[in-house]
């Protein structure tokens, strides 16, 4: 009973052992031949096969890698990977932007208020009422009809940008 407990115990642990090396094991780079069938290998494929055939093949890549496929693959990776500069470029690129369509959506906004502002005064001499204004010494007089044309055709001029 002794010995069959104890050759358990060395199939035990033989497995262990055997199951730490398996990841080892593994092949690293994957791709296909000329011929279609995939290739397994812990080394590069040669330098015939094009990067588009490589299915697998280590992150980073290792610098004992010998084959010039690696090399590629690596500038691919650090070409497509904006510097700090990139980035700073295109956030400045955008805050610019940005501050431009702010600037534009205020004028804007500005040129509507104006242009109401210009109806609703346009509205207001045309009544025929009698207007007050405002004088220079702060009195308020009453608009003349000669004052009325001279308004009307400065708000008509306002009014004319508008549409």
């Amino acid at each position: 009973m002794s010995n069959v407990i104890r050759t358990t115990s060395l199939q035990l642990a033989a497995g262990a052992v055997m199951m730490l090396f398996v990841g080892m094991a593994q092949a690293q780079y994957v791709w296909l031949d000329a011929d279609g069938k995939k290739q397994m290998s812990d080394r590069a494929p040669p330098a015939s096969v094009p990067l588009k055939n490589i299915l697998k093949s280590p992150r980073p890549m290792s610098p004992q890698a010998s084959d010039t496929t690696a090399q590629p693959a690596v500038a691919a990776v650090a070409k497509s990977a904006p510097t700090l500069a990139d980035r700073e470029a295109d956030y400045r690129k955008r805050k610019e932007i940005a501050a431009k369509a702010e600037t534009e959506a205020a004028t804007k906004a500005s040129d509507q208020q104006a242009c109401a502002n210009a109806r609703e005064y346009q509205s207001r001499l045309s009544t025929g009422r009698r207007l007050r204004a405002q004088n220079k010494d702060g009195q308020y007089v009453v608009v003349d009809d000669a004052e009325r044309a001279r308004e009307n055709e400065t708000n008509a001029k306002v009014l004319a940008q508008c549409q």
